[in-house]
């Protein structure tokens, strides 16, 4: 469904068939995942179930040698096609981040089909070589942990989309959301703590609870401190027929997603932390390095001589 996403600027009527693109296709892939999930928690004992070769190694424990054959057969096909679909849409994405200048233009270069064949070669030739080099195992947690921020970024991106900060406190909505996360991954540290049973004194779920209450009243604020934007909700009201998908429950329904996407970041090992933190970091720094390309290049054409714009006008 993130792929969906992605390629969204290829749809037709892109308005009404991507929200529904994307429910239809969460509907089916969670139905498919969680229907084999049982059926393999039928098969083999929940402790029992291998992490690499699920399904093969259930029918071998069953004894079903040909079963687990044709499974091992389907995965060996299956996965391909699966990394190739997943990394379908980076170049469109490379695209568009180019068309916004936080990348070089190479990646917008599109060619006489209409592919994007310089971008595409580039980012395939970069994901080989991390493939290549760094071990899978690393790679695992950084791409998990490295969704649920894009997950993260997307559910701030519809509060933000939807309400604004007072007239009063023009940032208020920006620190508020920022609070939120950051106690979100607070309280996802802690509650992880305390679930995993290996710290029973009471100090700690206290200041678990705590963080969880603060997380609340943070969340709370942005609910009735931060109003809904006037102009979208007025259109969407004078058309009542407009098609038009608005997200329910906002700012309710992202702020759970944010907290439930940074809870599970939580739970990661010390080294999937230090990657994906190490990510946002270079990420943070890369948008600042751009903002201030961005800074020079306005203030170098702000220098060109007037006489130079007056040569093109009079040329035209």
């Amino acid at each position: 469904f993130d792929e969906i996403c992605c390629i969204s600027g290829e749809a037709i009527d892109p308005a009404k068939n991507i929200p529904r693109a994307i429910l239809i296709t969460l509907l089916v892939v969670t139905s498919l995942y969680c229907a084999a999930s049982v059926g393999l928690a039928g098969m083999v004992p929940y402790q029992d179930i291998s992490e690499t070769s699920g399904f093969p190694e259930g029918f071998r424990y069953r004894g079903y040698y040909w079963a687990a054959e044709i499974t091992a057969l389907g995965e060996l096909t299956v996965l391909p096609l699966v990394v190739l679909v997943t990394i379908m849409a980076q170049p469109r994405l490379n695209y568009t981040m180019a068309m916004d200048g936080v990348l070089p233009p190479i990646f917008a270069e599109v060619d006489g089909k209409g592919n994007l064949r310089d971008g595409t070669k580039i980012a395939g030739a970069i994901m080989i070589c991390i493939a290549t080099v760094i071990p899978f195992a690393y790679l695992d947690d950084l791409i998990s942990s490295g969704i649920l921020v894009a997950f993260t970024i997307t559910d701030t991106s519809v509060i933000l989309v939807r309400r604004t900060s007072p007239r009063d406190n023009p940032y208020l909505l920006e620190q508020l959301l920022a609070g939120f996360c950051i106690l979100s991954l607070v309280s996802g540290f802690l509650l992880r703590i305390c679930l995993s049973n290996e710290v029973t004194e009471g100090a700690i779920h206290f200041i678990t609870l705590v963080s969880c209450v603060f997380t609340v009243v943070v969340g709370n604020r942005i609910r009735t401190h931060c109003p809904s934007k006037r102009s979208l909700m007025q259109w969407h009201s004078n058309e009542p027929n407009a098609d038009l998908f608005l997200t329910p429950f906002v700012p309710l329904l992202p702020l759970c997603g944010c907290f439930v996407n940074l809870y599970l970041i939580a739970q990661l090992e010390a080294t999937g932390l230090a990657a994906i933190f190490g990510y946002v970091g270079l990420a943070i720094g890369f948008h600042f390095y751009n903002l201030h390309r961005r800074k020079q290049s306005e203030r170098h054409h702000a220098k060109e001589p007037p006489e130079r714009t007056l040569s093109l006008q009079v040329t035209k």
